[in-house]
Order: C-alpha cells, then structure tokens, then sequence
C-alpha cells in the first residue's frame, strides 16, 4: 500500500539466466493498494521503485485480515484495479451491443453470450451462480464477455463482505500477472518488429547501394531507373536534381511522422522548401523548377525548359509515366500552389569554395553560353582593328570606295551580331545573377538558423545581422569577379594574339606593362582590404550600440544617462568616419590609377615604335600595321584594367570572409542520423542532469531528475537565478547538458531531431515578444498554411477570442508590441503557443500580468487539451493543482510534492509561500 509519493511497479521476464529489459505495469499514488506475489514463478520478476518522498508498506495475511484494514484499503484496491485495465483497454467487437452494469444487480444472460462494461469509472466484480464459477473483473475500458447464465454484479466492499479478502486479493493478482504477462508479450513483439524493420532497412540501404553502383557505372539518373519510394520522391528527385542536387541514397519515409512528406523529402535531401502560390499565367515565364500538383493530388514536377514548362508524371515504383507540355488548357488541372526547394550547405564547417560551388550551382550550361557568346564577341571585336589596318593600307591611298563600303558593311555586320550575342550574353549572366543570389542567401540564413544557441551569445543582433549580410556583398563580388575575369581573360588574349602577329616585340612590352599594373592594383587591393575590415568593424560596434541605446531608451531616461549613451555613440561614429574616408581615399587611388596608366603604358608603347623606326632598327610595321597594332593594344588594355581592378574587388572579399568567418566555421546544431520523434505522447524524463554556461564556473544546474507522464502537469519554482529557465531551455534543446540525459517518451534526446520535436513543444518564455504585424501572423506565424480557423480556436483557449472580434479587423488587425496591455500580449504568446495540439507545453511566467480569474479560465483550458504542461512560476498560487512541484535551489532538485505537502513542511517551499503571504 501507498502510504504517501508515487510508486511503479515493474516486471521482467525470466528465461534461465537472462533476463529482459523492464516494462512499468502500473503507477501508484497516495492512497492506492496492490496485491503481488511476493516470489518470482520463474517466468516474472517484479520490482517496486518509489520517488524520493514515496512511503510503501507491505501488509502481510493477518493485518489484511483486520476490518480497520480492509475498510482502509478497499477504494485503494478500487482505483488499482481501475488502472490495471486502464493500461489494456479491450476493444467491443463491432458486432456486439455492450451492456452497462450497476453493482448489487443479478444479470440473466439468456443469448449465447453477451460483452458487458460498468457504467461509470468504477470497478466491479461479477460472478456466476455456480459454486466454481470464478471473478471477474470489469470497467469502462475493460469489458467481459459473459456466456448464458445467471450472474451478480458486486462492488468492492460487498465482495470481501461475501467472499473475503483473500478471495478478492487473489483474483487481483492473477489479473495482474495477467496483464503483466500481455505487457512481456507485446514488448517482445515490438523488439522484434524493430529488429525486423531495422533489419529491412539494412537490406534496403544494401539494395540502394548496389542500385548506385551500378547508376555510376552506366551514367543513368535515378530519374530514369525510377525508386522506389514513390510517385512524390521520383517527382521531388527530378525537381531537385534539375537544381544541380546529386541524391544517390534512399530517403526514408514515415508514415507515422508529424511532418509532411514532401518536408521529409527536404530533410533527408539536405535541402530546403517553401510552398508558393501560383499567378496568373504562370507557365509563360520562368518561375523556376517546381513540384506541383494536379487536382486529385498527383505530384508532378514542372521543368523550366527554353520552350516553357513541362510537366512529368511519375509512377508509384518512381518510372515516368507521361510527360506533357504546360499550356493553359493542361494548367488549370493543376492546383493553385507549388513547392520549390533550396539547396543547403553541408552541416560542417564550410569556406569560400562551398559558397562558390553552391552559387554556381545549376548554371553550368548558362556559363558555357557565356563562354561561348564571349568567344563570339571576342571574334568580331578583331574585326575592328583588322579592317582598321586594311583601310589604312589599301583602301585609303588606293581611293577604293567599294573596298570601303565593304568593309563598312562588315563592320555594321559585326557590331550588329556583337550587340545580338551580347544579349544573350547578358541574360545568361542575369540569370547566373540571380539564381546565385536565391540559392546563397537562403542557403546561408538557413545554415545560421540552425546554429546552436551558445553561438548567439558571443555576438549583438546587429554585429550578426552585419555579418550574415556580407554573404550577399562575398557573393555578388565572387561571381562578378570569376564571370568578369573569365570574359576580360578571353577578350584579352584574343587581342594579345593580334597584337603577336602584327608586332611580337611590342606585345611582349605590352605584357609586361600590363603584369605590372595587375601587381600594383593586387597590393593596393590587400591595403584597402585591411582598412575595409577596420571599417566593418567599427560599423558593426556602432550598429549595436545605436541598437542598444535605441531599444533602452526609456531605461535611460529613467536613470538620466543619455548622454552617456550618446557620447558612447560619438564616439563610435567618429571612428567609422575616419575609416570610411581613409577607405574612400583608396578607391579614389585606384580609379586615378585605372584610368591613367593605360595612358602612360600607351605612351611607352609610342615611344619604343617611335625609337625603333627613328632607330632604324628591323621592323616590318607599317604605320597602317602600327595603327591596327594600337587598337589591338587599346582593346587589350581595356581588358587587362578591368582584369585589375577586379583582381582588387576580390581581395576586399577577404576582411568580409573574416567578418562571416564565425558562421561559416560553427558546426549546425543538426545531425544527418538524428530521428525523427514522431507523434510525441508527451513523457519526459531527466536522469542526473549537470549543465553550466562557462566550463570554468559551478554549474547552474547540476543532478537534476525529475519526471513527467502523459498529460500531467509539474511546476519548477526557486529562487530567482536557481536555473529554472535554463533547465526549460535544455529541454527545448536550445542548450546541450555537460552530463546526463534527457528522454522523450523513453528516447534520449540526443538522438532526436531537436527541431521536429520543438515543433510539438508550445512554449511561452520570459523574453518572447509580439511581432509587429496582423494578429494572424502572431498566432498562426506569417509563412503559416494553417486554416484561420486555428487562429481562433487558440485565441478561444487563451481567453482573447471576444478582445480580438473586437478589434477593427479582428484576425487580420495590425498590432505592434507596444500596441497592447501585457495581459493581451501574453495571452496571444499562450494563444500561439497551443497552435498545433503540441503534446508538451512550457510555460515560463507565462501568465504572470493576468488577474486569477483570467489565470483560472485558461488553466482549465489547457486541460482540456491533455498535454504534458511544465509551468515555471514565482507567483505560487499558479501551481496550486500542479500534479507536482520541483523546487529548485542552486541549481538542484531540493523538495518535490504537491502544493498541501509541501506547504505543510518545512523547507525551501514553505518559504516562498510564507515570503509571498508577507
């Protein structure tokens, strides 16, 4: 018998000298009793494990015996009994009609056999007229089934009238061994259904595997082999793959996830999603590779072609099953939204190659168009000073008008297929623009997104907001410089080939002349990048403190140190200054440079032509080959400055690279083998968990255990600073324990997608805040899909439902965090909080500006939802009908109980009450 705490009791089963691993029968509170056999039968072992405060007795045969006893213990065998058949509810037969009982009646059975239940939450006992007809057990969740007979129906304490003790205690614990029995059982099967699925897993992966070799070997997309896995993985495989993204493996998927299952695609491909709407005409331009769907629901993928959209159809097995041309009749078969995807970057630590391979990627065949159209340009671009030279010749001392109008002609020819190629030119470059820019800076956001939160403790908002920016700065310089100097390059050595066969010498001189100003702008670029990283420096340090002082402002006027935080500001302000104008002073320099050396080197080449013809040294030059000697060189010098200065654009990328250093060297806090939890029950176990902020310092929490089942509610209080809200930081997983382990519904966390599981976490912190905008998006989220519907059926929960019909535009009113009273604001944190049905719910002074009534109405609300509640409270009258309380101090688990208990003892909890009753 229970006498005070929680007991459980567990059982094993026993085969020779192994045995299994534990599985918890039944749980037991104050106040309930359970007869068990006190030897193991050789098949089950039993084991009684209590809480800290749990006090069990055992009663032997006599003090059973004893009426004082059984009056104590008989509604504790009631409820025992209840929860025994409450952990193996017994489904009716559809075909069967219960019928309810009440104790004290006589039933006669006169059908072959009838299933009966108890018509209340009770447990009654029933038995036949016959002398060996034996007991059983019923209640709302456990029905019988009775054969024809006459049969009574009996409460507890009118059996052991009856029958005596005994007789009742010894039908509980063949009931119990009964169920203990089921429970071995269905353990065993689930083991064996995950050796089995792990093992089909194993052969399925072998299986991909050998598939991928011979993939490699053949040169055949999985595309065209199709998979396995579907008609949603072959479309998401092609859409993805037409984004440059290699898939080798299998992905796997479940059925039983809360995630959908194009977001399990995502995550198993390592990349991102977002859904979109569908506008008018859109299949006439293009809006990108797509995963569309038609109107009963087959995913398709849209393929952006030159010629418009194509749609592709997919097979179950993954073959293709119809491919067809999107026009206007074909789309208005397909839904109103789509799906695109985002490339991520790898869950390391990354550098500048993966950010140029990522944005480049997928714009292979818009490079080689480039390549090729430069190719092209560069080619008619010869014509210039060849027909120059030819007109100088021949066509001007021989008077030749028609030569003339040929070569006119020509050259209207090659400005005019010049201009045409240079179009198609600069469309591929936009498009490599552009796509590079989509993919980057998602790539990157989402990359900082998954960054452990220790990362945002070293670094102000504006220092990171700074330095995640510079990602698009490192980007547009990368590609503008790697497709610049890739053109200037061509265009250059096909001007420098000219300039070989018109004159070697003086091409060698122009080599030279040219080498030496690439040097001069390649160190004055590494000055001026040295300066750029002092300015983004000091700009990063004045953006935090002009942050700073404008989001304390009040606080300052109230303590009157505003011109301290201004002069703090001035400060700063005065050292950008000088940086900015020190760096403008540079660039100033090498766009004088730019544009006077080529100048100066055209005067050297003048001078050396002109010495040597003075000179007469042997030249086979002509005036009319000098002339088109000097275009050439022009042309080529134009080339080579634009090479420079790009060759100094780069080097200003270094102290931006240093700057986004820190991100792209933290590791995300994401595992590619971490679980997906599933639909979590809502269980969560805390086994002597130790964590400190700075390995140097004790610990804030250290040898926490605590305990929650299904549904329950416990509360954490303390003093302030005794690690409350850190304890629900690592339960979130926004913080990883020094030591110990944290389970949900017995898996460790560790081994868990913390961000799938924090999907079905409501939480309410101390330092959340509104976000300016329509109430929607508050509630709901703004790239939410969910129906408003939800919107107000959390707004109902959190007692603001009526505030916001209210409002001007209800749902859709634009409110700010200033715009509310704090009860509003945080019954529409609470509201936000319970979208979804989460299983666990985590609320940190979440009701702390709202009077009691308002507390009371939505507390039982909440229970209503049967989720998993953690409440941290200093206001202890909001944690009265908690099932338990923590109480915290200095970062360890001193007390715990239930509000009476503990305010009836002395200790850290008596307290706290005792300080909030002054």
């Amino acid at each position: 018998m229970v006498r005070e705490g929680i007991c459980n009791v567990f059982v094993r089963g026993i085969d020779g000298n192994r045995v299994s691993s534990q599985s918890r029968v039944v749980q037991l509170q104050m106040g309930d009793a359970l007869p068990i056999r006190n030897e193991n039968d050789g098949f089950m072992e039993f084991r009684v494990s209590g809480s800290e405060d749990a006090d069990v007795t055992a009663l032997d045969a006599s003090r059973m015996r004893d009426p004082a006893t059984i009056g104590l213990i008989s509604e504790g065998l009631s409820r025992a009994a209840r929860k025994l058949h409450d952990r193996m509810e017994t489904p009716v037969p559809e075909e069967l009609v219960p019928v309810e009982v009440k104790g004290g009646e006589t039933l006669e059975i006169e059908e072959e056999s009838q299933v009966v239940v108890a018509d209340a939450d009770q447990c009654l006992w029933i038995r036949g007229d016959g002398s060996d007809d034996a007991f059983h057990l019923v209640t709302r969740s456990s029905p019988i089934k009775l054969e024809r007979g006459t049969h009574r129906v009996f409460d507890l304490d009118r059996a052991i009238d009856d029958f005596g003790i005994d007789s009742i205690c010894q039908v509980m614990v063949a009931r119990f061994d009964q169920i203990a029995s089921r429970l071995l059982s269905d353990e065993n099967f689930s083991f064996i259904e995950r050796v089995i699925e792990s093992t089909v897993s194993d052969v399925q992966v072998y299986q991909q595997a050998v598939e991928n070799v011979g993939r490699k070997i053949s040169f055949i997309s999985d595309s065209e082999v199709g998979d396995a896995t579907g008609a949603l993985d072959a479309a998401c495989r092609r859409v993805a793959m037409e984004f440059g993204v290699q898939l080798d493996g299998m992905i796997r998927y479940s059925p039983d996830s809360a995630r959908p299952l194009v977001e399990q695609f995502a995550r198993g491909a390592g990349i991102q999603y977002r859904k979109i709407s569908m506008g008018h005409d859109w299949w006439r331009s293009d809006n990108g590779h797509l995963l569309g769907y038609l109107d009963d629901d087959t995913p398709i993928a849209l393929i952006w072609t030159r010629k418009g959209y194509i749609a592709c159809q997919y097979g179950p097995t993954g073959q293709l099953v119809s491919q067809s041309r999107v026009d206007a009749d074909f789309a208005r078969d397909i839904k109103s939204f789509a799906v695109t995807f985002y490339p991520s970057l790898p869950n390391r630590s990354i550098g500048i190659r993966d950010l140029a391979r990522l944005a480049f990627r997928g714009s292979h065949v818009d490079v080689i168009v480039l390549v090729l159209a430069t190719l092209f340009i560069s080619a008619f671009g010869l014509a210039v000073p060849i027909f120059v030279g030819i007109i100088t010749e021949y066509a001007i001392p021989m008077a030749d008008r028609s030569m003339m109008y040929f070569i006119g002609g020509g050259l209207l020819l090659s400005a005019t297929l010049s201009a045409l190629v240079g179009v198609i030119s600069g469309l591929a470059y936009l498009r490599i623009e552009t796509r590079s820019s989509y993919f980057a800076l998602a790539a990157m956001v989402d990359r900082t997104l998954k960054l452990p939160s220790r990362f945002y403790r070293e670094m102000t908002a504006a220092d990171m907001t700074q330095r995640l920016m510079a990602i698009e700065q490192i980007r547009t310089r990368i590609t503008q410089g790697t497709i610049q100097t890739l053109v200037t390059f061509i265009a250059g050595f096909s001007y420098l080939a000219l300039m070989f066969v018109y004159e070697p010498f003086l091409a060698m001189v122009a080599i030279i002349l040219v080498g030496f100003f690439i040097l001069i702008m390649s160190l004055s670029g590494i000055l001026m990048s040295r300066r750029e990283y002092r300015l983004s420096v000091a700009r990063s340090e004045l953006d935090g403190s002009a942050l700073d002082m404008i989001t304390s402002l009040r606080q300052a006027r109230i303590q009157g140190s505003i011109n301290r935080s201004v002069t703090r500001v001035f400060g700063q302000l005065g050292t950008v200054a000088r940086e900015l104008y020190m760096s403008q002073l540079f660039a100033s320099f090498l766009n004088v440079l730019s544009r006077t050396y080529p100048i100066l080197a055209t005067a050297v080449i003048f001078g050396i032509y002109g010495y040597r013809r003075i000179s007469g040294l042997e030249s086979d030059l002509s005036p009319a080959g000098f002339l088109a000697f000097y275009m050439s060189l022009a042309g080529f010098f134009t080339c080579t400055t634009m090479i420079g200065m790009t060759f100094a654009t780069i080097t200003s990328v270094v102290p931006m690279y240093q700057r986004l250093k820190p991100i792209m060297e933290a590791t995300p806090d994401v595992s590619d083998q971490a679980q997906d939890p599933g639909r979590l029950k809502g269980r969560i176990e805390i086994k002597d968990l130790t964590f400190g902020y700075d390995s140097s310092q004790s610990p804030i929490l250290e040898g926490i255990n605590l305990h929650v089942e299904p549904g329950e509610s416990i509360a954490l209080v303390g003093k302030t600073g005794c690690g409350k809200s850190t304890l629900a930081k690592l339960i979130l997983g926004l913080e990883k324990p020094d030591s110990g382990s944290i389970l949900f519904d017995d898996t460790p966390a560790n081994v868990i997608d913390s961000s799938l599981l924090r999907a079905q976490i409501g939480v309410v912190m101390q330092s959340n805040q509104l976000m300016p905008g329509p109430i929607r998006w508050t509630i709901l989220g703004v790239s939410s899909d969910r129906p408003l519907e939800e919107a107000w059926e959390a707004a109902s929960l959190a007692q603001i439902d009526e505030e916001i019909r209210k409002m001007p535009m209800g749902m859709m009113t634009v409110i700010s965090p200033n715009a509310v009273s704090a009860g509003q604001a945080q019954r529409l944190l609470i509201a936000r909080a319970l979208v979804g049905d989460p299983r666990i719910l985590i609320f940190d002074e979440a009701t702390s500006a709202l009077d009691s009534d308002s507390q009371a109405m939505i507390t039982d609300s909440i229970m209503g939802l049967g989720a998993t509640r953690i409440i941290i409270a200093h206001r202890l009258s909001t944690i009265q009908y908690t099932d338990r309380i923590y109480v915290i101090d200095e970062g360890k688990v001193v007390q715990t109980g239930k509000f009476a208990e503990l305010s009836s003892k002395p200790g850290p909890f008596r307290d706290l009450v005792e300080n909030q009753i002054l």
